[in-house]
């Protein structure tokens, strides 16, 4: 279902999708979503903590998410790391990182 197709409450640009966002919206009410939709995140370092913290961030919903990790995947990273795939292994953590990531959330906008 795109954006554009989703029920937004009030129908305006700065509305909240209560549907994906309901259990947020619970604890922190639209107010705080809102201005979590017009945040810009930066997140360096994608192994481990970091690759919670970039899925955790995504579903949050901020308006981007900016990822850097330079290091090369390593294949004894595929089973530890839900963001690693066997085709990745040798290229940058953050290249198919980003493309994971944008999947989570179609509101997010995810970059290199």
């Amino acid at each position: 279902m795109g954006v554009a197709s989703r029920r937004l409450r009030g129908g305006s640009s700065g509305d909240v999708d209560e549907g994906l966002y309901s259990r947020q919206l619970y604890v922190m009410g639209h107010a705080a979503q809102r201005s979590l939709s017009r945040a810009t995140v930066l997140l360096l370092g994608l192994s481990g903590l970091g690759a919670e913290l970039a899925k955790a961030l995504a579903l949050a919903g901020p308006r981007g998410l900016h990822v850097s990790d330079e290091a090369s995947l390593q294949l004894s990273e595929l089973s530890s790391s839900w963001l690693a795939r066997e085709e990745g292994v040798g290229r940058r953590r953050d290249e198919g990182a980003a493309q994971r990531l944008a999947l989570l959330n179609e509101y997010v906008q995810v970059e290199l």
